[in-house]
């Protein structure tokens, strides 16, 4: 993908202008987002705050942009069928990262 800019006039390139290339490179290196996480941050991470309900399995998380200006927040639910008690005290007591996988389908993958 990264070598299509440099090939843009070839007939087989899927790109007809540097900015389509630069969208599809974008969209591509975006599916993948790592988070790291801290031991002196609240809930263990700077941009994901994530925090357990008390239902079961049930987090509710914010995650804040470290490029919006306007400190942009999403807040979602996700149930963590799996090590519930061991995400809750990290994010407690230490620190955790989240890598976000986002699938070409549209679904969304948390790994804590």
């Amino acid at each position: 993908m990264s070598s299509h800019q440099w090939t843009l006039e070839h007939p087989s390139s899927p790109f007809s202008t540097h900015e389509q290339w630069l969208k599809a490179w974008r969209d591509h290196r975006f599916r993948h987002v790592y988070f790291l996480g801290s031991h002196d941050e609240s809930c263990g991470c700077q941009l994901v705050q994530g925090t357990y309900t008390g239902d079961q399995d049930l987090f509710e998380f914010k995650v804040r942009s470290p490029y919006a200006k306007d400190k942009l927040v999403i807040s979602f639910r996700v149930r963590i069928p799996y090590q519930t008690e061991q995400v809750d005290y990290y994010q407690t007591y230490g620190s955790i990262s989240y890598v976000f996988v986002f699938k070409e389908n549209g679904s969304l993958y948390l790994h804590p």
